[in-house]
């Protein structure tokens, strides 16, 4: 694994999350989360116990940044533990790299689109109950998730996307 390459996306991840997407909440209702860009492009292959070490870093140092007590850390570990499990589920061509990020040249469009969007809303939805803490709230916070969800979803396919044409 090249170790300098997921640094420094970690670091370029977390300024863009801190000093940009932290000060972009639209309308009361939508809060992207772009640090989650950090966890989904980490190897197919990767151990369960680098991906909950990864998550568990970027989302202590986006909580430190936006003072949310634990939210982000415990919402993007969940999503990871679940990345781990949905990673063999989903449709793998065999002509795929698994020991790679999950780039253009790995994986189709179509995959990562889905692959984000399921982890994405996984995230998203313990964010906005673990905030809630209560069913009422939960319910009223729902619209939330899905328009949080959908914003990061575009940010990060717009990431995925620039990212695969400066490799290329």
């Amino acid at each position: 694994m090249k170790w300098g390459v997921h640094i420094y996306r970690l670091v370029m991840v977390l300024l863009l999350q801190v000093f940009l997407f932290n000060q972009m909440q639209i309308s009361g209702y939508i809060q992207p989360a772009f640090f989650l860009f950090f966890v989904l492009m980490l190897p197919l292959k990767s151990s369960a116990a680098l991906r909950l070490i990864s998550a568990f870093v970027i989302g202590i140092l986006v909580d430190m940044f936006t003072q949310t007590m634990g939210l982000h850390t415990a919402a993007v570990v969940l999503m990871a533990y679940v990345q781990h499990y949905l990673i063999p589920r989903m449709k793998i061509s065999k002509d795929m790299d698994v020991s790679k990020s999950p780039s253009l040249k790995v994986v189709s469009l179509g995959w990562f689109a889905m692959y984000a969007a399921i982890l994405i809303f996984i995230y998203h939805l313990a964010y906005f109950v673990l905030d809630a803490f209560s069913l009422p709230f939960v319910l009223r916070h729902f619209y939330r998730v899905f328009i949080s969800s959908f914003a990061t979803f575009i940010v990060v396919m717009a990431a995925y996307l620039i990212n695969y044409r400066s490799v290329k």
